[in-house]
């Protein structure tokens, strides 16, 4: 015969308590043990809640119901699953929920076997003024000098008062500043949510390296709100711009004509004669003359007497 028994649930907070706010990621536990003499299959884990009588709706207007399965459970042993949801938006402050869990499964021969648990509940807590990033990121992780880069960013005010909301970016080093000013309702019938994209420009000379854009989110008044941060790799083409070319010829220009270098022949120096250095060589020359015509007359008489 199967028995299958609920062992221990338990339901976990983000703060440990069992006030929560809308958004709230919760966590449930859940132990089954299967103290019969033959397997359970096909068991299934659900858990609604309901305040009031009403079952906990989705901003769909969907029933919240919390689901898991396992597909058999040994005869005499025990396991463990966890399921999680989130609080929907649409709650209203200070209901009070309790978790209604029920397991069901399967024997062998398909007779049906169910357990069920109803104690733990949880409370909602709206806090007088809350607003809560739904999105916020930035279009690229590196962006090119010159080109711009695009945060996104969405709210949402979880809180029980209408907000004058303030979103600012900034960087300083890149001169980036920018600041957006919206007012956003409390009730979600009204539209509780705010988004926008914003464009800024990386200026062309920036220098390349990494930075961070500080994005800023206030509300009541500035009194309140939260600061985060988006990392950029600011990326800078550091290449020398090219060399200018030389202006075109115009057309039907002829060539240059390139000259062949003047090659000066080689001066030789004048030998400087003094006067009178002149004269003694004339003397010389002329007695030089007289002595070759008196050598000639001599030779000519001498043939005579023959």
């Amino acid at each position: 015969v199967a028995q299958l028994n609920i062992d221990r649930v338990s339901l976990s907070t983000p703060r440990g308590s069992f006030e929560v706010k809308p958004g709230d990621q919760l966590r449930i536990d859940v132990r089954l043990e299967n103290e019969g003499d033959t397997d359970i299959q096909d068991v299934e884990i659900s858990a609604v809640f309901s305040a009031e009588g009403s079952l906990l709706r989705d901003e769909d207007n969907d029933i919240v119901n919390v689901t898991t399965e396992v597909h058999v459970l040994r005869e005499s042993t025990s396991l463990e699953r966890s399921m999680s949801f989130r609080v929907p938006y649409t709650v209203r402050d200070t209901e009070r929920y309790t978790m209604q869990l029920s397991v069901r499964g399967y024997t062998v021969n398909r007779s049906l076997v169910n357990a069920t648990h109803s104690q733990n509940t949880f409370t909602i807590n709206r806090l007088p003024h809350e607003v809560v990033y739904q999105a916020l990121s930035a279009s690229s992780a590196a962006v090119a000098c010159g080109d711009p880069v695009t945060i996104s960013f969405a709210v949402r005010n979880i809180g029980n008062s209408n907000e004058d909301a303030r979103f600012a970016v900034e960087q300083r080093d890149l001169g980036i500043a920018f600041t957006e000013t919206f007012r956003i309702e409390h009730d979600y019938r009204k539209n509780n949510t705010y988004a926008k994209e914003v464009s800024v420009p990386i200026p062309a000379s920036s220098i390349a390296g990494s930075y961070e854009i500080t994005a800023e989110l206030s509300y009541n008044r500035g009194l309140e709100g939260r600061e985060d941060s988006l990392p950029i790799q600011v990326i800078c083409n550091t290449l020398s711009p090219p060399m200018p070319l030389a202006p075109a010829a115009p057309p039907n220009t002829p060539p240059p004509v390139v000259s062949a270098p003047v090659v000066q022949p080689p001066v030789t120096p004048s030998i400087s004669t003094s006067p009178a250095k002149k004269i003694t060589i004339a003397v010389a020359a002329i007695a030089f003359i007289l002595f070759i015509l008196l050598l000639l007359r001599l030779i000519g008489l001498r043939k005579r007497q023959i």
